[in-house]
């Protein structure tokens, strides 16, 4: 999730670049320029973190907890008789 809007063309080379590469070895070397790229950079400074509580009858099923969405899978949920 690109949340801040953060934008640079070398870096975008290289993560479209990994998502090519087969090759468990080759694609860790050009993800690792990339976070090299991102720690140079400093996009975002993170000075809080918003703890997650979510709170569910035993009855609902299927629940796979997210940080970004809280309901990101709600349509596999179900509830157990």
């Amino acid at each position: 999730m690109n949340w801040s809007g953060y934008c640079q063309r070398l870096l975008t080379k290289e993560l479209d670049q990994a998502e090519r590469i087969l090759d468990t070895a080759a694609r860790g070397r050009v993800l690792n320029r990339a976070d090299r790229q991102l720690a140079k950079d400093v996009p975002v400074i993170p000075l809080y973190e918003v703890p997650l509580v979510l709170a569910l009858r035993e009855r609902v099923r299927n629940v796979v907890v997210s940080p970004f969405n809280l309901f990101w899978n709600a349509e596999n949920w179900w509830l157990e008789r």
